[in-house]
């Protein structure tokens, strides 16, 4: 079965590149360096635990962390939205 939030977050980033290569302007946003943190609406014991180690980890203190609001769609041909937070 795996890691529930390594598995969740391994999709999403999936997802999230097949969208910057289709909105390269969104990449323009990520500095480099950064770290993208994703939070899911659906989720939100993912979206804490992910919000919670991108605040807290000595690891990312020299980051910057991007957040990006993930929201599961009906769209044809799309599973996730995706938005920056502020």
């Amino acid at each position: 079965m795996g890691n529930p939030i390594f598995s969740g977050n391994s999709a999403y980033a999936a997802e999230f590149l097949r969208y910057l290569a289709t909105h390269p302007e969104a990449g323009e946003r990520i500095p480099e360096g950064a770290v993208v943190v994703f939070l899911p609406e659906h989720d939100p014991g993912l979206a804490a635990h992910n919000k919670l180690a991108a605040e807290s980890t000595e690891a990312y203190r020299d980051t910057v962390p991007i957040f990006v609001t993930v929201r599961t769609t009906w769209e044809p041909g799309k599973r996730y939205e995706f938005a920056f937070a502020d």
